[in-house]
């Protein structure tokens, strides 16, 4: 089976489009030839620091990396991908850093992913001076240019340029290999942070469209590679910040097929106005959202204007889920749109997607790639495909080598059966029809009420297609008689309004009488991650002040 670093594959591509845009963004468009020099400056900037990797890696535990990490600290700006090019060039690991940490949360990421070197934003200057007395003495240190004053004060010393980091010429090197490693840091539903470690060839082939056709062969060399560039020319729109798995991978996975990755102007927050305009400016074919938290601000941006963004063909919401109301508006609004949601993990790559049809409906189900399965209960082995049984989603094949550094986390969520290793992110899910796979929910999510399991997700969709909600979230508060009792932390529509016992009564005709929410904590609006996550931990919080348990200690379910 033929297999491929990432940098070979990217350089391969530059050498045939070398004059095809890489990555536009705000006034600045960087050809691939650009991007190529760039990163190979900025590789001989760091090799000549002594970071990096020669020769072949030596064989070891599979939780245990053997390459030097620099951390990348950043907004969606051009350098987030050029870095990320730059230190697979040098053999040395990238890894995303949450721009949203506080000084202590920063630390201890650090401490995870024990970087040589840090890669920051001038903006993020202030933060990186709250944690200089915990850094290395010799941690290399490079400060990008933006558009703010704020930079180094002077208790951070030795801080190099960015710009002159790549202006660094290039010169002997080494060769990448397909077993370089590729690091992406989650918080998982534990909010603790844990380095997913891959071999750079299986990431490539899982999530990085390392495939002749999604779901066909990898491909087998190198010249069938390039010959895909060499076609018609695309665009990608990533909305979510690159610090998150599913942006990421949709921007390396075009520029590694020679496409060109459109980023927003303003990246401080999501403006969903400017998202529409650039899509049509840039004549964006592909644009990738983090479920409601983005669905929602692009539907009030198109105030009902069908058919805006002509060019686009699909919207694909990867990390969460589109509620079937949202989907259903953006496909009243973009008739000429395919709406995907992409089912996947840090631990898996993309795995499954569903869309929805041309009357708006949405399948329940979704249609697994290649490798995904689920597992029994007891994650003994895959159930078959006409099993009833809940069990676990899975992925065989091409899955990671383990969690950074946690030998016990990665044989918990790596196991091997049968000479069979898969990847088990903690997702709940069962065979339904042909083949298909529904997908219940996160398992760090399910409310235990009167011993019976309701999935939180499953309720978020039934309280949001409720006409006056905006968004909501799920949860779980102690309850002396049931353990449990589900409760809905609710933001509505502007100027809407709907009583308690109206929603539940909506809830209730959709789901079976135990799911329907006992409680409704109203709020301005819902906290979600900037990738539109859940936070569940805020909603815990709110829900238990919204129903009197403030005091309450939290449930370990969500802490």
């Amino acid at each position: 089976m033929a297999e491929f670093a990432l940098m070979q594959v990217f350089e391969a591509v530059a050498d045939v489009v070398p004059s095809r845009p890489a990555v536009v963004w705000r006034s600045r468009s960087t050809s691939f030839a650009e991007l190529s020099a760039r990163a190979a400056g900025l590789a001989s900037f760091l090799r000549g620091h002594g970071i990096g990797a020669t020769g072949p890696l030596e064989a070891g535990p599979q939780w245990v990396s053997p390459q030097d990490h620099v951390a990348i600290l950043a907004r969606n700006r051009p350098e987030w991908i050029e870095a990320m090019l730059g230190c697979y060039r040098a053999r040395a690991i990238p890894f995303n850093v949450n721009y949203r940490y506080t000084a202590a949360e920063l630390a201890e990421v650090l401490r995870v992913g024990r970087p040589r070197a840090v890669i920051f934003e001038a903006t993020y200057a202030p933060l990186m001076e709250q944690v200089a007395d915990e850094l290395p003495l010799d941690m290399l240190l490079v400060q990008l240019a933006d558009e703010t004053d704020t930079g180094n004060t002077g208790r951070v010393r030795g801080v190099h340029d960015y710009e002159a980091a790549v202006a660094t010429v290039a010169d002997s090197l080494p060769g990448c290999q397909p077993d370089d490693r590729y690091l992406l840091l989650t918080g998982g539903t534990t909010g603790r942070p844990k380095g997913v470690l891959w071999r750079q060839a299986d990431i490539y082939a899982a999530a990085l469209q390392g495939f002749r056709k999604r779901g066909t062969a990898e491909f087998g060399s190198l010249a069938e590679i390039v010959q895909r560039a060499h076609g018609p020319s695309s665009t990608l729109f990533p909305a979510p910040p690159m610090m998150h798995g599913s942006a990421q991978w949709a921007a390396l996975a075009t520029v590694l097929a020679g496409q060109t990755v459109v980023l927003s102007d303003t990246n401080s927050r999501f403006d969903a106005t400017e998202m529409v305009e650039l899509v049509e400016r840039w004549d964006v074919r592909q644009l990738v959202i983090g479920g409601d938290a983005f669905a929602r601000p692009i539907i009030e941006a198109l105030a009902g204007q069908r058919g805006r963004m002509p060019g686009l063909q699909t919207i694909t919401s990867g990390a969460v889920a589109l509620t079937t109301s949202a989907e259903r508006e953006l496909r009243a609004l973009l008739p000429h749109v395919t709406v995907f949601d992409a089912a996947g993990a840090s631990e898996t790559g993309p795995q499954m997607r569903r869309r929805g049809d041309s009357d708006g409906a949405r399948p329940a189900t979704f249609t697994p790639g290649v490798g995904a399965c689920v597992l029994s209960e007891d994650r003994s082995a895959p159930l078959p495909q006409n099993s009833t049984e809940t069990g676990w989603l899975a992925r065989s094949g091409r899955v990671p080598l383990g969690y950074l550094d946690e030998p016990d986390l990665t044989a918990q969520t790596f196991p091997v059966r049968d000479g069979v290793r898969y990847a088990v992110p903690g997702d709940r899910a069962r065979y339904v029809g042909d083949g298909g796979i529904e997908l219940l929910g996160r398992d760090a999510v399910v409310i235990n009420t009167g011993g019976e399991k309701v999935f939180a997700e499953e309720v978020e969709e039934a309280v949001c297609g409720h006409p006056s909600v905006y968004d909501a979230i799920v949860v779980g508060c102690p309850h002396e008689r049931w353990g449990k009792e589900v409760v809905a932390v609710v933001a509505l529509r502007r100027a809407a309004e709907v009583s308690e016992d109206e929603l539940r009564a909506f809830v209730g005709e959709r789901l079976a009488r135990y799911k329907v929410p006992k409680r409704v904590v109203t709020v301005d609006a819902v906290v979600r991650s900037v990738a539109g996550k859940p936070d569940y931990r805020w909603a815990l919080e709110r829900a238990q002040i919204g129903v009197g348990q403030s005091n309450e200690p939290k449930s370990e379910e969500y802490a």
